[in-house]
């Protein structure tokens, strides 16, 4: 099965581009239905793709304008599957950050803002709802980044684009993302900090507070405590206690308002 084509348009005017760009939607359509589930993307920088990730030997060299689909993905890199110069199909891995995701031409829509999530599972299912009894919608990829919009309990209702590049919601369970900080969100910096260290025990108040990782609404929340779970107090800054929680399992240090803990013996 052809997976996906390239057209090289290095040295093409814009609008020369764009029609290409359009040749080659229609060329795809022309391959089977299957091709069509991979991403569609275009080298936004000169690159050289490789046999295999990170030493693989060098097999071409693409330019920037390059139309190409994303067939696999490892860590950093992604496997694509292009024409030559002579027009032979190849295959051959690439860094993912040469290749901006298109939906018919344009770069995907964006998906807001939030807080933004990475996927832990290999194939995580989306759902209608939250929970396993809602019908399943679709599924989203190690390492892709998604945006969260709503919690209910332990699912999350993210923004996220589909295997098109269209923008969707839907629902997933929390414990198979991660958190990832927002960029142009200014941390404070854990070895120079300006608070004021604190000891003791305290219990958590409320059900499924914040538990983020800065003292701060601005950062990014790492997961969430619910009463009656208790915390050991670190550092106090700013009406925050920095503490230590056990966290699905794990002891893992995080901020949370002080208001919303109260001090047990």
């Amino acid at each position: 099965m052809i997976e996906s084509v390239v057209v090289d348009f290095e040295g093409l005017n814009d609008v020369k581009v764009s029609l290409l760009n359009s040749v080659m939607l229609m060329l795809l359509s022309l391959f089977s239905v299957a091709a069509q589930a991979f991403d569609y993307f275009v080298v936004n920088h000169d690159s050289t793709v490789y046999s295999a990730p990170d030493n693989g030997q060098a097999l071409t060299h693409l330019s920037k304008g390059n139309v190409l689909l994303q067939i696999d993905k490892k860590g950093a890199w992604s496997k694509v599957f292009f024409l030559s110069q002579n027009r032979q199909p190849l295959k051959g891995w690439m860094l993912s950050e040469k290749l901006t995701a298109q939906q018919n031409g344009q770069q995907r829509p964006s998906l807001g803002d939030g807080n933004r999530l990475t996927v832990t599972a290999n194939s995580l299912r989306l759902r209608q709802g939250p929970g396993t009894d809602f019908p399943v919608v679709g599924s989203i990829k190690l390492n892709q980044q998604v945006v969260e919009r709503q919690r209910q309990g332990d699912w999350v209702k993210v923004a996220y684009h589909g295997t098109s590049g269209q923008a969707a919601e839907a629902w997933t369970a929390g414990r198979f993302l991660r958190s990832t900080q927002q960029a142009g969100v200014k941390q404070v910096a854990t070895t120079k900090s300006s608070g004021e260290k604190a000891s003791g025990h305290y219990q958590v108040k409320g059900s499924h507070v914040n538990f983020r990782s800065g003292p701060g609404t601005q950062f990014s929340a790492v997961g969430k405590l619910s009463n009656p779970q208790r915390v050991t107090a670190i550092e106090r800054q700013n009406g925050w206690l920095k503490i230590s929680a056990d966290l699905n399992g794990r002891a893992t240090t995080g901020w949370m308002l002080e208001r919303l803990l109260k001090p047990v013996k």
